[in-house]
């Protein structure tokens, strides 16, 4: 099976830091993309075929984004985490939001797996 394809979109230092320490040593997660902000995202999105796109929520919210990047990519999930409050969702093309709790770093390597559950890659 191939790995999971991660992109960070646009990450806060403490977001980036948090899944670049969740995926380190994990065979089954490969960081394809590390964008600077939306539009480097949206770009980035189809070249790098990423299975899940990882951004920030704000105050529980998705950005803008994540429902544009669902319309481009339907293979594609949008993780956002808020790590301050210890939160995240899902956003897929379904539409379904998937919202969980307890996100922490320890655990976020497997948030990121059950973020890719059910995509569809093209390998």
């Amino acid at each position: 099976m191939s790995p999971i394809r991660i992109q960070l979109g646009g990450t806060s230092p403490d977001l980036r830091t948090a899944v670049l320490a969740a995926v380190a040593g994990q065979p089954d997660l490969l960081l394809v993309a590390d964008t600077a902000d939306e539009m480097d995202t949206l770009l980035e999105a189809g070249n790098c075929h990423a299975d899940v796109v990882v951004v920030d929520l704000t105050d529980g919210t998705l950005p803008a984004m994540a429902e544009r990047l669902v319309d481009e990519y339907p293979q594609l999930a949008v993780l956002g985490v808020d790590l301050a409050a210890g939160t995240g969702a899902v956003y897929r093309l379904r539409p379904y939001l998937d919202r969980f709790r307890d996100v922490a770093v320890i655990g976020l390597a497997a948030t990121i797996r059950r973020g890719a559950a059910g995509t569809e890659r093209d390998d």
